[in-house]
C-alpha cells in the first residue's frame, strides 16, 4: 500500500487518490473505491476520468440506501 503511505505522510492529491480508487476497484472493494475517487473529486471536481470512475464504481454498489419518496403534510 504504497498509496495509504503517501497519504498517511500528509500529501494530498487528487491523482494519490485517483489511483487508489483505481486499486481498491480492481480488487472489487467498491465501496473502498468509491470513497477515494469521491477525495480525488473533492480536489479536482473536473477531472473526467475521475468522475467517469466515480460514476462506474457508483453502478456496482450492492446496497444502495433508498431514500423514501417527499410527502408533503
Amino acid at each position: 500500500e504504497w498509496y495509504r503511505k503517501i497519504v498517511d505522510s500528509g500529501f494530498e492529491a487528487s491523482q494519490v487518490y485517483y489511483n487508489m480508487g483505481n486499486c481498491y476497484y480492481k480488487q472489487d472493494r467498491t465501496g473502498l473505491a468509491v470513497l477515494y475517487y469521491e477525495k480525488a473529486r473533492k480536489l479536482n471536481p473536473n477531472d473526467r476520468e475521475i468522475n467517469e470512475n466515480l460514476q462506474l464504481a457508483n453502478l456496482k454498489v450492492k446496497d444502495r440506501i433508498e431514500l423514501p419518496p417527499q410527502f408533503f403534510l
